[in-house]
């Protein structure tokens, strides 16, 4: 299930989902993966071989994802005034992470990834009988675990996703069948999103409700090709906010199929 993002810049954050592809062939394997060469096209269409300066890698997008997704989880611990150095230091690690020249992959007997290891990180993974993922957990050195469990309807479908890091914060995201999400859930503070389509399926409208009161919505327009031409943002009034009643409005012209002008224009108190 793909959840969709529509497009816009400032979409509601929804957790990454790790790809869940099979592969029967590293079934019930341990594997070690290192970058020492490559190849290249050179010119003329000559293939040329090159080497991997140190510490430099080509980690694959799914654990790059990951290790940002954790940098966001674990970011509340730089708040913490009563670190210990060593936990210091692992934060450290995950802030400045800059890639690294192996990491080692463990698959079931489905072929699934249950972890990744790369150097102090561990990624473990878990999966329901349809093997679909039900749970991610990241750690640095056994410490700092942040964990990520998913939910499915009786359909299949992904219906929620629950967050947990030492901290104690505790967050729980929620989607419609289209793979939208519809809410977020923290604490005292209740995020909601209301989306609504044209007969093409794209997204005109996105307003969002902060515990049940209006807070921002944003409208959308096209052109016969599906580019967006116009997207206006609105921002309701909020007593303790002095820039209440603001529009941000984004106008866009397209030529050859490609963006090749955008205007963005400012309206303050209602103007």
């Amino acid at each position: 299930m793909k959840i969709k993002n529509n497009g816009l810049e400032n979409y509601p954050r929804s957790p990454y989902i790790p790809k869940v592809e099979p592969n029967l062939f590293f079934a019930n394997k341990k594997v070690k993966t290192s970058y020492k060469e490559y190849e290249a096209l050179i010119g003329n269409n000559k293939i040329g071989l090159g080497k991997f300066k140190k510490n430099v890698a080509v980690i694959p997008e799914d654990i790059i994802n990951l290790i940002k997704e954790y940098d966001d989880m674990a970011r509340d611990f730089r708040t913490k005034k009563s670190l210990d150095e060593t936990t210091k230091t692992l934060w450290h690690n995950i802030l400045f992470f800059s890639g690294r020249e192996c990491f080692v992959t463990t698959y079931n007997e489905q072929g699934l990834v249950t972890s990744y290891e790369v150097d102090d990180f561990v990624f473990v993974f878990k999966y329901n009988e349809q093997q679909q993922l039900t749970e991610w957990t990241a750690t640095i050195s056994g410490q700092i675990p942040c964990t990520y469990s998913f939910l499915y309807n009786e359909k299949g479908l992904l219906y929620k996703i629950t967050e947990k890091i030492p901290t104690g914060i505790f967050k729980e995201y929620l989607y419609d069948e289209k793979g939208d999400m519809v809410a977020v859930v923290e604490d005292r503070y209740i995020d909601e999103y209301q989306y609504s389509y044209n007969s093409k399926g794209e997204l005109v409208r996105l307003k969002h409700y902060l515990n049940e009161k209006v807070h921002n919505e944003d409208l959308l327009l096209y052109d016969e090709r599906g580019n967006k031409t116009l997207f206006c943002s609105f921002r309701e009034e909020n007593e303790e906010d002095e820039d209440e009643d603001n529009r941000k409005v984004f106008i866009n012209s397209y030529k050859n199929g490609r963006l090749a002008k955008q205007e963005i224009l400012y309206y303050e108190n209602g103007d």
